[in-house]
C-alpha cells in the first residue's frame, strides 16, 4: 500500500477524472467503502418517484450508479461509471447529472457534481424524502462552472500567495 505524505500531493500524477475509492465513497455519502450495494426507492405524491442503485462489481473493477428522478412531469437520469485503473484508483468514464452529460476533464467540477449527487440526492432519498433536481444556477451556473474548470487539477501547481 502506498502512503500519501500529504493530501496536497495526492493529486500528483493523476488525471482529472481519477478518484480513489475512499474519495468516491465520501463524495457519494457512503462511509468508508462501496462494497455494500445500495438500492433506494422513494415515492412521492402522484407520479413522483426516485430510484437509485449504487454498486461495485464482484471483481471490484467497476463502480456504477444509476438513478432516476421523476418529478413534475419530467424524468431526470443520473449515471456514473468508474473503472479500476490500479489498486483503489478508479477512473470515471461516464458522468451524467440530471440528463446533462458532464465533462470529464475538470476535477473540481466533477467533485462538486458527485458530492451533490451524494448529499442532495442519495442521502436525501436514504432519509425517505424525494430529492429535487438541480438547478443550473448558483454552484452549477455558468460562471461557477467556468471557475471550476480554470482551477488546476493538481493544487501543487497553483502559485502560493504572496507574503
Amino acid at each position: 500500500m502506498s502512503y500519501i505524505l500529504s493530501s496536497e500531493f495526492s493529486y500528483a500524477g493523476r488525471k482529472a477524472n481519477q478518484f480513489y475509492e475512499k474519495e468516491l465513497a465520501e463524495l457519494l455519502e457512503q462511509g468508508k467503502d462501496l462494497n455494500t450495494p445500495v438500492s433506494l426507492g422513494v415515492k412521492g405524491k402522484g407520479e413522483q418517484l426516485y430510484t437509485a442503485t449504487l454498486e461495485k462489481s464482484k471483481d471490484g473493477r467497476e463502480i456504477t450508479l444509476d438513478a432516476s428522478l421523476r418529478r413534475d412531469g419530467h424524468t431526470y437520469e443520473t449515471t456514473l461509471k468508474a473503472v479500476l485503473v490500479k489498486k483503489d484508483l478508479y477512473e470515471v468514464t461516464q458522468l451524467t447529472f440530471d440528463n446533462r452529460k458532464e465533462k470529464l476533464d475538470a476535477r473540481w467540477e466533477m467533485t462538486k457534481v458527485i458530492a451533490h449527487i451524494g448529499k442532495a440526492q442519495l442521502k436525501t432519498a436514504a432519509e425517505g424524502k424525494l430529492p429535487e433536481a438541480h438547478k443550473e444556477k448558483g454552484k452549477f451556473g455558468k460562471l461557477s462552472r467556468f471557475f471550476d474548470r480554470m482551477t488546476p487539477n493538481d493544487p501543487v501547481s497553483m502559485m502560493p500567495p504572496p507574503f
